[in-house]
């Protein structure tokens, strides 16, 4: 789980993303962000009722997508507001797939680090 730091949790805070935030879909998850005058990055995961009905199916997903994020979290870009709104059923896709998605999705919009960068500053 990510640090409470790292999180978005305010009403306000999800308004002013949704309102002025740049959106991006791919595969059934939208994901919005936005520039915030941090210097780390902030995640919400959201996954809507309907996709799926069923809370076991709706938390597996969320529980997937927050392992995701955790674990390519030092590869985002500081700095941004991120919300990861889930509208489609994606407990029956496996993992691998679910993260293919999102990868693809974090690097289109330029949100993660370019990995050739990244080991040629290390």
């Amino acid at each position: 789980m990510l640090k409470k730091q790292h999180r978005i949790t305010s009403e306000k805070d999800f308004k002013r993303i949704y309102q002025k935030g740049k959106f991006f879909n791919i595969d059934g998850i939208n994901i919005r962000f936005m520039p915030n005058r941090l210097s780390y990055s902030r995640v919400a995961i959201v996954v809507l009722k309907k996709g799926t009905k069923k809370a076991v199916k709706r938390n597996k997903v969320k529980r997937q997508v927050r392992e995701i994020i955790r674990l390519m979290f030092l590869k985002i870009k500081p700095r941004f507001d991120i919300v990861i709104t889930v509208k489609i059923d994606l407990s029956s896709k496996k993992y691998q797939e679910i993260e293919k998605s999102l990868l693809e999705g974090l690097k289109r919009i330029r949100l993660i680090d370019d990995e050739k960068n990244r080991n040629n500053i290390n």
